[in-house]
């Protein structure tokens, strides 16, 4: 399912969408994108969070990168 700017993805849609790549329970998963990226998510951030570890479960791990942009641009 994809958002329109009337419908914003949910939780299922997210984990549906990392099933479908492959993602299985137990797998570690590298998420290396802003979540705004991924367009309208029905309760923002706190849901691609949770559908991110409810997708690879507890035996699983997520790693997201932080790259303060302060330090990652040289003036």
């Amino acid at each position: 399912m994809a958002a329109t700017d009337k419908t914003p993805f949910t939780k299922g849609d997210i984990v549906a969408g990392l099933r479908r790549q492959g993602v299985r329970p137990g797998d570690p998963l590298e998420a290396h994108s802003s979540p705004r990226n991924l367009g309208m998510v029905e309760g923002g951030a706190p849901t691609v969070i949770t559908a991110l570890l409810d997708t690879v479960g507890p035996t699983g791990v997520v790693v997201t990168p932080y790259i303060p942009v302060s330090s990652a641009v040289e003036t």
